[in-house]
């Protein structure tokens, strides 16, 4: 019982403080990881909207600086056409630029492998037309993918007289998403959504590129369809639908969120991080076994140092209890003795200060007293037998 209560008394305490430590580490450490994730998926958005921004600026400076001095009304066409063949020579062929007319044809290009045909359905031609400079969704256009800068030419009176447009190719935008394969752990990766749902690039399965998160709208898909908005070669847009990231897509602000991926079963943490240069959303995914690993080892240890823990103060309490426990056995053993007449049994004992030292004195004050009483008792036992002796020899004449 001694024993028992001793476990009770030390084990609770020191169970629920190591209980109370490893909550808090957990919480600490899932505050650390949910910051990492917010971190990493926040930087990879400010680069890519850099790059958007960087490329939108330079064709918005060709088109201030130089094509309105080149479409002013007192040139011939011939003139303007040449002049603006003689400015796109000086960009590099990886960066294909060519100026559309109000009609959506081709006026002059600084490279032969873009396609001579009408771009008026395309959507970079319609937003650049209505005096706004735009950044297509990645477009596979030949087996190629391709995003397109377009923004409005103007002339002296500020009227749009045509369309530039540079095209760039997604591989840029595709390996900077790649990149961040399991950079954040073993099966952690990054998606990138349009405002549809649609992803338009994928850390790892470029198979899934240009299908949505969520099952479109009939009318929706139709039209993206029809005019070809991810490409020529984008005949029919899939989708996998998951609730989770449905949700996580519909809310304007970034949140944490739990779900599944089709390429795995394993639950994953994800973050949703709106960019700010394009009506795009970036989606950071670290699955389970990665996020919490801290978590689980901090969790392992808290459960190896308790094992330890209460081993030690179980031999401890055991030590204790029997410190405890046998003196009493000492008296207990002594006062069996005492009653059965040993009244010489001696209680080896060290001073102690304590209540069972001071029982422990007592009881060998009390066997010291009882010993003498038992002694006079003897010696007055004999004294009359010898008085009795006399008298009888004095009676007895033999």
């Amino acid at each position: 019982k001694i024993f028992i209560s001793f476990l009770l008394v030390s084990l609770l305490p020191i169970a629920a403080l190591i209980a109370y430590n490893d909550w808090v580490n957990r919480r600490l450490v899932y505050s650390m990881k949910i910051a990492e994730l917010k971190n990493q998926a926040g930087k990879l958005a400010r680069i890519i909207d850099l790059n958007l921004s960087i490329r939108k600026g330079m064709i918005q400076g060709v088109c201030s600086k130089h094509l309105i001095r080149a479409a002013d009304k007192e040139t011939s066409a011939f003139l303007v056409k040449s002049r603006m063949k003689r400015l796109l020579n000086h960009f590099a062929s990886s960066e294909s630029i060519f100026i559309l007319d109000t009609h959506g044809d081709i006026v002059v290009a600084n490279t032969h492998d873009i396609q001579t045909k009408n771009y008026s359905a395309c959507g970079f031609f319609k937003e650049a037309m209505n005096g706004n400079t735009y950044v297509s969704e990645p477009a596979m256009d030949q087996g190629k993918g391709y995003i397109y800068y377009s923004t409005p030419v103007r002339n002296y009176k500020k009227e749009i007289i045509g369309v530039m447009v540079m095209r760039r190719h997604a591989e840029e935008l595709w390996k900077l998403v790649e990149e961040e394969k399991d950079y954040l752990g073993k099966g952690s990766l990054c998606i990138l959504t349009d405002r549809y749902g649609v992803r338009i690039a994928h850390a790892t399965d470029r198979s899934l590129v240009f299908k949505s998160w969520i099952k479109l709208d009939p009318g929706v898909k139709k039209n993206l369809e029809m005019e070809h908005h991810y490409g020529e070669d984008i005949k029919e847009i899939g989708f996998t639908e998951i609730p989770e990231v449905s949700k996580a897509l519909a809310q304007n602000a970034g949140g944490i969120f739990v779900h599944p991926l089709v390429i795995s079963t394993e639950a994953y943490w994800g973050y949703c991080m709106p960019l700010k240069e394009k009506d795009w959303k970036l989606l950071y995914t670290v699955p389970a076994s990665a996020f919490l690993a801290q978590v689980k080892h901090l969790t392992q240890n808290a459960v190896f140092s308790t094992g330890v823990v209460f081993i030690i103060v179980i031999v401890l309490a055991w030590l204790l209890s029997a410190s405890l426990v046998r003196p009493v056995k000492r008296l207990t053993s002594a006062a069996n003795k005492i009653a059965n007449g040993n009244l010489d049994f001696h209680i080896i004992h060290r001073p102690q200060q304590d209540e069972v030292g001071v029982l422990t004195q007592s009881f060998e004050v009390m066997r010291h007293k009882l010993k003498a009483s038992y002694k006079e008792l003897k010696d007055a036992n004999i004294e009359a037998l010898l008085m009795l002796a006399r008298a009888c020899e004095v009676r007895d004449d033999d």
